[in-house]
C-alpha cells in the first residue's frame, strides 16, 4: 500500500497535481509516525489504512464545521474522494446493519456489555465501515 501511495506521489508531482501529491505526502507521513511511535517498526499496510481514515474522519468533521460558518469545503472533499480510493470498498447502512444483527444472535449477552462485545467484533471490519455510523446502528440494537 505505502509503495502504490508512493508511486501516485510521483505521478501526481510529473502531473502538477499539487493537490493529490499534498494529501498522499501527508498520509506517508502520518502512517511513518504511527510505525515511529510503535516502537520504530517498518510502516504496514495497516499503519497507512489507520492514517487514511484518521485524515478522512478529521476532513469530515472540518466540513461539519466549515458547513456552520458557511465556508467552501471543496478542497476537504476532493482529498476525501483522493483517499477514498485507497480504502477497501465500503459497506453500506444495510450491510452493517445485516452485519450487526449477525453479531448480536452469536452473543449471549444484553444491554451495555452486549454493545462493547458488538463493537469489538465490529472493530474486525474497521477498514471496510465506519465504526460511528456502527455504533449508533448497534445503539438502535441494544
Amino acid at each position: 500500500m505505502l509503495k502504490r501511495i508512493q508511486e501516485d506521489i510521483k505521478k501526481a508531482m510529473k502531473e502538477k497535481n499539487t493537490e493529490v501529491r499534498n494529501i498522499l505526502r501527508i498520509i506517508v507521513a502520518k502512517a511513518k509516525d504511527i510505525a515511529k511511535n510503535d516502537r520504530n517498526r517498518e510502516v504496514t499496510n495497516e499503519d497507512v489504512m489507520t492514517a487514511i481514515q484518521r485524515q478522512i474522519k478529521q476532513n469530515k468533521e472540518t466540513i461539519s464545521f466549515a458547513k456552520k460558518e458557511a465556508r467552501d469545503t471543496t478542497k476537504e472533499e476532493a482529498e476525501i474522494t483522493v483517499l477514498m480510493e485507497y480504502l477497501p470498498k465500503q459497506k453500506t447502512e444495510e450491510e452493517i446493519r445485516e452485519l450487526i444483527v449477525q453479531i448480536i444472535e452469536t452473543i449471549s449477552e444484553e444491554g451495555p456489555r452486549a454493545r462493547g462485545k458488538v463493537m469489538k467484533e465490529l472493530s474486525k471490519y474497521k477498514n471496510e465501515i465506519d465504526m460511528k455510523i456502527a455504533s449508533q446502528i448497534a445503539g438502535e440494537f441494544l
